[in-house]
């Protein structure tokens, strides 16, 4: 059985998210089914088809806001973290070197502090980690001097 071009041409829709068929049918009257998957694209790949092909880009609820200008954004960032406030993780930052002398403190570095009482550190190797295994107790009084860091009552140190 065949079908001509322009059949095909007039049944056939074109999406630029891929092609779909619709209402084409067989000689005897049945409907064909659709067998072809429809594509899928992120929203930036389906705009460059869009280009491509001369259509009009996709258009979103973020697409229609006007942009905000980042002096603006900063402003309630810095506010909503909470950027400027003193805070534990930026104190041992700051003194980072201090608590663990200069020769440890290129070596290891915090990552955060879970449950605003665990301090965990992570060290290049395990035999750095043996070794502040040995000084915790140490460590943790130096830390625990920092200026809001009295409630760090642990220190965990992952290799």
């Amino acid at each position: 059985m065949s079908i001509s071009r322009a059949k095909i041409a007039r049944c056939l829709k074109f999406n630029y998210r891929g092609i779909i068929f619709a209402g084409l049918t067989r000689q005897d009257g049945q409907a064909w089914v659709n067998h072809a998957p429809v594509m899928r694209f992120a929203k930036s790949t389906e705009d460059i088809i869009a280009d491509f092909r001369g259509l009009p880009r996709t258009v979103t609820s973020s697409s229609r806001k006007q942009p905000v200008p980042l002096d603006n954004l900063l402003v309630v960032l810095k506010e909503q973290y909470k950027l400027e406030a003193p805070s534990p993780e930026r104190s041992l930052v700051q003194n980072w070197e201090a608590v663990f002398g200069s020769n440890l403190a290129g070596r290891c570095h915090p990552v955060r502090i879970k449950d605003e009482r665990t301090l965990i550190i992570s060290v290049t190797n395990q035999t750095l980690r043996s070794e502040l295994q040995f000084q915790k107790r140490a460590i943790l009084q130096r830390i625990q001097q920092l200026p809001h860091c009295s409630q760090i009552g642990d220190i965990r140190i992952r290799s």
